[in-house]
């Protein structure tokens, strides 16, 4: 017995206003894929999955709302300027995990081992002032490695799960 199923899709949010923050959605641009398949062997089953996502964000404070001012003295005078402000976003991540299930003791056992790699970018400038721009995020990484054991039991209403993990992490992010 064996199954095997894939989705590809694509998210895209035009203009969006969100009176909750201080900027507005002008585009959320996702690509997503994933890929799920099991095998059934007499003593039990591979399953494996993949996954994928890719996204691209811009936000601003000017473009569907009236963009805010700051008052700056300079040599005794008062000077106006906007304070307009644009956030680009960009976030990746590759995950995937392979596993097999067993019976065992009046339940299953799932032995496994998954991945998780995630990368995100973020700065925040100015349109007006080139050299208004700050990295939010510059480039941080994570990457978990992990393997885990699951032990499930089901006893007329009752199901108990008991399980272990470890996760190896690795976390880095450009200066």
């Amino acid at each position: 017995n064996a199954g095997f199923d894939a989705m590809i899709g694509r998210n895209e949010t035009e203009p969006t206003g969100t009176a909750a923050l201080p900027m507005d959605i002008l585009y959320i641009d996702t690509d997503l894929a994933s890929a799920n398949g099991y095998y059934t062997f007499a003593s039990g089953t591979l399953k494996a999955k993949v996954s994928y996502a890719d996204v691209e964000h811009l936000m601003d404070n000017f473009n569907q709302r009236p963009h805010p001012n700051m008052t700056m003295m300079m040599n005794g005078m008062s000077m106006t300027q906007p304070m307009r402000r644009e956030s680009f976003v960009t976030g990746k991540n590759l995950a995937w995990q392979i596993s097999y299930l067993m019976d065992l003791a009046d339940g299953s056992l799932e032995l496994g081992v998954d991945n998780n790699e995630t990368e995100h970018y973020a700065v925040v400038s100015n349109p007006d002032m080139a050299m208004f721009n700050i990295a939010n995020f510059n480039n941080p990484t994570r990457d978990i490695l992990g393997a885990f054991v699951e032990w499930k039991v089901e006893e007329g209403p009752w199901i108990m799960e008991l399980g272990l993990r470890h996760n190896q992490a690795k976390l880095d992010a450009d200066v």
